[in-house]
């Protein structure tokens, strides 16, 4: 019974992003697998707490194996409740055709529903109950053809997480984009729904909101939907110009597009990037997208707020593509980290094939900010682009995000970022100053997958892989990761990462999971480091063998 959540395909026009893709998740469950090669020795019954216990979640638990489940069967992600409901206190879904479950963190059934094919996404609260909702991207094939297949035209329905009831059609249909690049781009995808903790309501933008001379079938309404739910139905707020159409020059807030030329607008700017922050009449919009940062406002009439156009490295021949993680800082929330490339998941699949393959163009343009949405400034280091040298650095100068981004030592009043580069050969985990992107500690030949609190001890974990031993050739060419976990904790005073816990044989096992109202990444989906709920009210890491097999440990 394998769930499927579908990756979005080719991020933007010319983007030869993360393969379009379906991650098998299947349901939750409790066997117990003994933690073989975990340098702690020990092996942890890994289940789900019975209905009295089940309040008491542990809060480090994201995850769920299903009871009797195969070994190689994947782990499903629980999304917890704001506020637990009875004996619920997290909920997991799983998709099977036209079929979606919800369970508790238990493995029990919550609903069952017949909503139909589509690809699912979620992570949002739009009816403000406290339980996640979400949306399934609806596709009709059409009569017309773009390089021999048919372009589909597309809407959205939500999908109520607390019963399963469809509301159908939220946003107009839209009809692919076929490019003369010689392929077509959907333009309603997992990735259309922006949305933050600050407001329940949905901003719904199209991968394309404007076309350029390269479509053939042109498109230029300019602008992104706002929706929302009241009493099960949905509401549409509004509409917000989008930085592609002329409309958009009119703003006072408006500047130069950073491409060149005479306008602000920038036709086929790719799919906004981001996330709604602040709360109240604060609550905005902040997101990236082709060669800028913008805020809009959340109340109508959705106004421009603040934009910042730039161009990473000054490269005046890239188009400014902001493809990656967006962040803000828990600490300093005005801080927006921007990780530009690829996912951890990356490397993970690679890992599994044994070939360099998963996302070859590493997203295309590498580049890590911060944007700080006070002062409507940024700070931005350039690594490299993956076709310059005819193709040459598509893995040098490579970035990876891991899930978390932000490393905080206790009382800090700002957070250090924590990334991967690829460089000479080498994997080098990035810690920077706080706030910034200037590098101050640069761990080589490890590898970060997550950074999160995997223990519940309250502070962060950095979860990672060395990439080479010191008794390996000092040579390049180290890219895939050992099979080895290893947790850091961070010492500030030290300025180090200082080892807790190693298990030998096993890599953390990623799984798409939904973004959330802290971070959204230009996969569409989220994956993180999954524990699970052990049978003594502990955690367990939920770790992959070479062979494909689970491997459960505690932390």
């Amino acid at each position: 019974m394998a769930l499927a959540l579908g990756m979005a395909a080719a991020i933007a026009c010319g983007s030869n992003g993360a393969d379009a893709t379906d991650t098998p998740v299947v349901a939750p469950g409790g066997e117990s697998d003994a933690a073989a090669g975990d340098a702690g020795g020990e092996g942890d019954a890994g289940g789900s707490p019975d209905a009295a216990t089940a309040n008491a979640l542990p809060l480090a638990v994201n995850a769920l194996v299903l009871a009797g489940a195969p070994p190689d069967a994947a782990p499903v992600p629980l999304y917890r409740l704001r506020t637990p409901s009875g004996t619920t206190a997290a909920v997991a879904f799983r998709q099977s055709g036209a079929t979606v479950e919800a369970l508790d963190q238990a493995g029990r059934a919550i609903w069952t529903k017949e909503i139909g094919p589509g690809a699912l996404f979620g992570g949002f609260d739009v009816d403000g109950d406290g339980l996640v909702d979400l949306g399934i991207v609806r596709a009709k094939d059409t009569a017309t053809p773009c390089y021999g297949k048919p372009l589909a035209e597309r809407t959205i329905d939500l999908v109520l997480g607390a019963s399963g009831v469809v509301i159908p059609k939220i946003v107009p249909p839209l009809t692919d984009i076929c490019w003369n690049f010689g392929y077509a781009t959907e333009q309603w995808t997992v990735l259309a729904a922006l949305f933050g903790a600050g407001s329940r309501d949905l901003v719904l933008q199209p991968q394309y909101t404007s076309t350029n001379a390269n479509a053939f079938n042109p498109y230029a309404e300019g602008k992104a939907w706002v929706v929302g739910v009241e009493n099960g139905v949905a509401v549409t707020r509004g509409t917000m110009t989008m930085p592609t159409v002329p409309a958009y020059d009119a703003f006072p807030a408006a500047q130069l597009a950073a491409q060149g030329g005479q306008t602000k607008h920038y036709a086929a700017s790719h799919v906004p990037n981001g996330l709604v922050v602040g709360s109240g009449d604060a609550a905005r919009l902040l997101f990236f997208t082709s060669g800028r940062a913008v805020q809009y406002g959340m109340s109508s009439p959705f106004t421009l707020l603040a934009d910042r156009p730039w161009l990473t490295g000054n490269r005046a021949d890239l188009v400014g593509r902001n493809y990656g993680l967006v962040m803000p800082d828990p600490r300093a929330p005005d801080e927006v980290a921007l990780v530009a490339g690829t996912g951890a998941v990356s490397l993970f699949e690679d890992m599994h094939t044994g070939q360099m393959a998963f996302d070859r163009n590493g997203q295309i343009e590498r580049h890590v900010a911060v944007y700080d949405a006070r002062t409507n400034t940024v700070d931005d280091r350039f690594y490299s682009y993956s076709h310059d040298g005819n193709d040459a650095f598509l893995y040098e100068g490579r970035t990876a995000y891991p899930n978390g981004v932000w490393l905080a030592a206790p009382n800090a009043a700002a957070s250090r970022l924590v990334y991967d580069v690829y460089q000479g050969g080498h994997w080098h985990a990035i810690v920077t100053t706080a706030g910034t992107t200037t590098t101050d500690v640069d761990v080589r030949d490890l590898f970060v997958w997550d950074v999160r609190d995997v223990d519940g001890d309250g502070e962060l974990d950095v979860v990672a892989s060395p990439s080479r031993d010191a008794s390996d050739p000092d040579v390049p060419g180290y890219y895939f990761a050992k099979w080895r976990t290893v947790i850091f904790r961070w010492d500030e005073a030290a300025r180090t990462l200082v080892p807790k816990k190693t298990v030998e044989g096993a890599i953390p096992w990623l799984v798409a999971s939904f973004r959330d109202a802290t971070r959204s990444t230009s996969f569409g989906f989220t994956y993180p480091v999954l524990t699970v709920a052990t049978d003594d009210g502990g955690v367990a890491l939920v770790l992959r063998k070479n062979d494909g097999t689970r491997l459960l440990a505690r932390p």
